[in-house]
């Protein structure tokens, strides 16, 4: 999935680019759209503190925390 967001946002600076040398504003108003929403959805997916792996690891820590916890407790 993450490749497919790179190649429109991509395409969508293409369109973008071939709607200035065209000066085709609805070309560029809507491939800007595009390219920023791309953007948006690409920000959310990857880089989220779930796919930080400083997190992840601090959340390895934690759970292996717990086991020993329960662990010593019974």
């Amino acid at each position: 999935m993450k490749y497919s967001i790179q190649l429109w946002i991509f395409i969508s600076a293409g369109l973008l680019i071939a709607g200035i040398f065209s000066s085709s504003f609805l070309m560029t108003g809507l491939a800007l759209i595009s390219a920023l929403q791309a953007q948006r959805v690409f920000g959310k997916t990857y880089n989220s503190s779930y796919f930080n792996y400083k997190e992840i690891i601090k959340r390895r820590k934690e759970r292996l925390e717990k086991l020993q916890k329960k662990t010593v407790e019974e």
